[in-house]
């Protein structure tokens, strides 16, 4: 796992700390994934759809660490999504939600 140091996360310039790569011991409750859709300041417009549920223990839990906690389920639901229209620089932000 590679720690690293995001930044500008908001207005304050502050940053925080996340992780790429690897294999993971846990997941926390609700997960945030985000695609980057951007290579060499052009927008990728790939059609991407994404599933209701991610079931992260598929695949032989390829994802976790051997001393990951076996019992604990990661399964996850979609709740929303957030869409980008435009360029790199400007464009429109759009967010799906799934109705509970």
């Amino acid at each position: 796992m590679t720690n690293i140091s995001c930044k500008y996360v908001d207005s304050t310039s502050s940053s925080i700390q996340a992780f790429s790569g690897g294999r993971k011991k846990c997941l926390p409750h609700v997960l945030h994934l985000q695609l980057n859709r951007f290579h060499d300041g052009t927008k990728l417009n790939d059609r991407y759809e994404f599933p209701l549920q991610l079931d992260l223990e598929r695949d032989n839990r390829k994802y976790f660490s051997a001393d990951a906690d076996k019992s604990v389920r990661n399964i996850y639901t979609l709740h929303s999504v957030l869409v980008q229209s435009g360029e790199v620089n400007h464009g429109h932000y759009y967010a799906f939600m799934v109705q509970v």
